[in-house]
């Protein structure tokens, strides 16, 4: 009947079948890779009994474009992205996909180390960030953060390895413990596991990852285009005062208020 054993295996398992089939395309790629990583940063597991591809992200952009390319590789066409609990959300009912993507990491390291930068790109564009550091009892901007957070030690082992390939270092820290709560979207929980971070804070480091790594998320890009460029053109006490002209905090995070310079 040309079903394939995984579909019979998943419909037994969940005693339904899929409303769609899609036949993935799994071809070793850069575009995979960037799934990939976003998926091990953002990517949300429902269990062997309900084998969907989920992602539930804070930046629209971001959702828009995973969501491109997880009908991409599925080869189908794109679903609506919702909005659910404040995220912007994406799910597809693929086992096939699903079965991929949660193999271990040592499962995928031909296609990390075949394409390094998109790799990073897609962990950094799930789980990084860019902020300054700022001065504020002497009205200075004193340099700049690339960092990215997980619980995942593996995971970031990875990605400091893949970091030093292109001669990037970075530091390690843990900043949460397991047991923590934590508010999001104004609901609490409470951390089942420890949260490390890896950061990038010499200027040559944060220029290196610009050229090599990057982000896609046009917020993020932009900032981090910011920052590179005030901290290299404008002194300290000009830096903070650009910063803070153009920039404000919401939420934790420094959110881009005026396009002018």
């Amino acid at each position: 009947m040309g079903i394939s054993v995984d579909d019979v295996n998943y419909w037994s398992r969940v005693k339904r079948p899929s409303t769609a089939r899609y036949v993935p395309d799994l071809s070793p790629r850069p575009d995979l890779a960037y799934l990939l990583s976003a998926y091990l940063g953002d990517g949300r597991t429902a269990g062997e009994q309900d084998k969907k591809v989920r992602f539930n992200v804070a930046d629209p952009a971001f959702a828009d474009t995973l969501n491109d390319l997880v009908a991409k590789v599925l080869r189908a066409a794109p679903k609506k992205v919702t909005l659910e609990y404040g995220f912007y959300s994406v799910s597809y009912d693929a086992a096939v996909l699903y079965d991929y993507l949660q193999q271990p990491l040592q499962g995928h390291m031909s296609l990390i180390e075949s394409f390094p930068g998109m790799f990073l790109r897609g962990f950094f564009d799930a789980e990084g960030y860019v902020s300054p550091i700022l001065d504020h009892s002497e009205k200075e901007l004193r340099g700049v953060i690339v960092g990215v957070a997980n619980t995942n030690s593996e995971y970031l082992s990875c990605v400091q390895g893949i970091l030093v390939r292109f001669g990037i270092s970075s530091s390690d820290f843990k900043t949460h413990e397991t047991g923590e709560e934590m508010t999001i979207r104004g609901r609490t929980f409470v951390r089942r596991h420890a949260v490390h971070q890896l950061r990038i804070t010499k200027k040559s480091d944060i220029r290196l990852f610009q050229t090599h790594v990057d982000f896609s998320i046009p917020a993020k890009k932009q900032k981090l285009e910011d920052l590179i460029r005030i901290t290299r053109d404008l002194d300290r006490a000009d830096g903070y005062r650009w910063f803070l002209s153009h920039y404000e905090l919401r939420s934790r995070k420094w959110v881009r208020v005026a396009r002018d310079d």
